[in-house]
């Protein structure tokens, strides 16, 4: 088997160097890291009998296909990856805090439709700075949290034609991280920006911020800290760092959320380890390999866009739907 190094992708065999970090452990004893947890999540949650097919209708809404669309043509596969994850995440972390959210079955579909489209606004954000291998400058940090400003403005002044964005995405777009231990958009600028969403009532924006944050919050920071396919990551992380890592980086975070959460995922990974098929597949199979055929299609989308083939384009992106979907993505 070949060795796994992290780098861009996890699994991607690159040149030796200070960024680049040889995994011998990851060989061996794969669930112990945050990346097989994701997959293991996410797999089981595609199968769940209300959670698969809701994510799959969302993905066949006209929003999520001008997303996915403006993701082939700016050539970011991995924002498609994790909308939907977190998506799916969000989802299933909300429908396990059914009693303390009393949340409806409309309600999680507009959840799934928002946290798909929750980092919308990076499309804002130079290349160079988005996928930078290495830390941030101040200047630049400040040009990655303008996203959620950006977000807003195209929610909920671009993007709604004809009623295709529910009124709440904006509001999730500006506000996903708010429970930050250092939140953005800051306090009196956040204000005056959610003022501006008038298609949300006061009550509506209070259940998002005060009942919802938690689950949109803990859904982001889990599938982003626990993915593959980071530049900015020399190796991944495993299991305790991460499950240590996460409260530190929320504000005020209901402990009830994060152990509803663990008990998701330990659930996941046991099934996941029971199944000798998944046994058998390697650690650096699981994320990378769906990774580069997202990426091949979306590059094909975006010729056919660019060459006047619209026709082309949707067959493909059909395909990608399909190839996104948790239930018939292996």
């Amino acid at each position: 088997m070949a060795p796994v190094y992290a780098g861009t992708n996890v699994g991607q065999e690159k040149a030796n160097g200070n960024n680049t970090l040889l995994i011998e452990d990851a060989l061996n004893s794969p669930e112990n890291y945050a990346p097989f947890a994701n997959d293991a999540l996410y797999r089981m949650l595609g199968q769940n009998p209300k959670i698969g097919p809701l994510m799959a209708s969302i993905l066949k809404e006209p929003i999520a296909r001008w997303y996915m669309r403006t993701v082939a043509l700016k050539d970011q596969p991995d924002l498609g990856q994790h909308g939907i994850r977190t998506a799916c995440i969000g989802m299933g972390l909300a429908k396990a805090l059914y009693k303390e959210l009393k949340i409806s079955d409309h309600e999680l579909r507009e959840l799934g439709v928002c946290l798909l489209l929750h980092d919308v606004g990076k499309f804002a954000v130079p290349r160079e700075i988005l996928y930078k291998p290495d830390s941030l400058s101040p200047e630049e940090r400040k040009v990655i949290e303008f996203h959620t400003e950006y977000g807003l403005y195209c929610l909920n002044d671009i993007v709604p034609l004809n009623g295709m964005t529910p009124p709440k995405a904006a509001y999730v777009a500006l506000s996903h991280h708010r429970g930050a231990k250092k939140p953005y958009p800051y306090d009196s600028e956040f204000e005056r920006l959610s003022f501006s969403i008038t298609c949300l009532s006061k009550a509506e924006k209070e259940r998002i911020i005060k009942e919802l944050l938690d689950v949109i919050g803990v859904a982001d920071l889990f599938e982003a800290m626990s993915s593959a396919d980071r530049g900015y990551r020399s190796k991944p992380m495993t299991n305790e760092e991460l499950w240590a890592n996460i409260p530190g980086q929320l504000n005020d975070i209901n402990p009830l959320t994060i152990s509803k959460l663990r008990n998701m995922v330990s659930t996941a990974i046991d099934q996941h380890i029971s199944k000798d098929k998944y046994k058998k597949r390697p650690f650096n199979d699981f994320n990378p390999a769906l990774h580069r055929r997202m990426a091949s299609r979306l590059v094909d989308v975006s010729y056919f866009l660019r060459t006047g083939h619209p026709h082309k384009a949707n067959i493909v992106l059909e395909s990608l739907v399909r190839e996104a979907h948790p239930v018939t993505r292996y």
